[in-house]
């Protein structure tokens, strides 16, 4: 900020009184501001630096970790009927169906881009909260371990809105995961998920 001292022209940081009645000369030293910045020192910009990179390796870490053979743990897939658990739900797959080219009917059908694998599944919810069951955690598996996702836009066709509400404590709801695979694709297995990130179950479709 500059002093204001009456009505003064400043000529290269002087000025002249045009108020004094004695003709007295009046000098005043402007104050301009600093030309210095603050800038953090090294220890906080190398703090900040690493918090930033731990998140974003911490994120890329659980992204890999599920996408590139995270996931469900060596022991045998469960049995086509029986009950598999991972966190708080249980599953239970009643079947699967492949070779369906759309998923819904008139304007709302969704046509596959190779055909669609239907599974039949049951979630119940056996912890002490309300969950709601995330279809796109999920994954099928054909004989050589190639996975593929759910489809979720084919999913929402496939079910009623209800299959996307909270499951209480105790129930358990019926409802239908559909994936886009290659015709001619034979998924063998199903990895049902509580959560993306969860370790999940191994389930067989046959």
């Amino acid at each position: 900020m500059y002093p204001i001292i009456r009505s003064k022209v400043v000529h290269m940081g002087h000025a002249r009184d045009q108020h004094s009645s004695l003709g007295t000369r009046m000098t005043y030293r402007t104050t301009m501001p600093s030309s210095h910045s603050v800038h953090p020192g090294p220890g906080r910009t190398r703090g900040v630096v690493i918090t930033v990179l731990s998140v974003l390796l911490l994120g890329a870490g659980a992204g890999a970790w599920y996408f590139f053979g995270g996931g469900a743990d060596d022991s045998e897939p469960v049995a086509l009927g029986g009950a598999g658990r991972d966190g708080d739900f249980e599953f239970v797959v009643s079947g699967v169906k492949c070779g369906t080219p759309t998923v819904g009917s008139g304007a709302a059908a969704i046509r596959a881009q190779g055909v669609y694998c239907i599974v039949g599944i049951q979630v119940a919810n056996r912890g002490a909260a309300p969950r709601r069951f995330d279809g796109s955690a999920q994954k099928v598996l054909d004989s050589s371990g190639t996975e593929y996702t759910s489809d979720t836009g084919a999913e929402r066709q496939a079910n009623p809105v209800t299959w996307y509400e909270a499951v209480v404590p105790g129930e358990a709801v019926k409802g239908q995961l559909v994936f886009d695979v290659p015709a001619g694709t034979k998924p063998t297995e199903i990895e049902m998920h509580e959560t993306l990130l969860s370790a999940g179950v191994q389930m067989r479709l046959a």
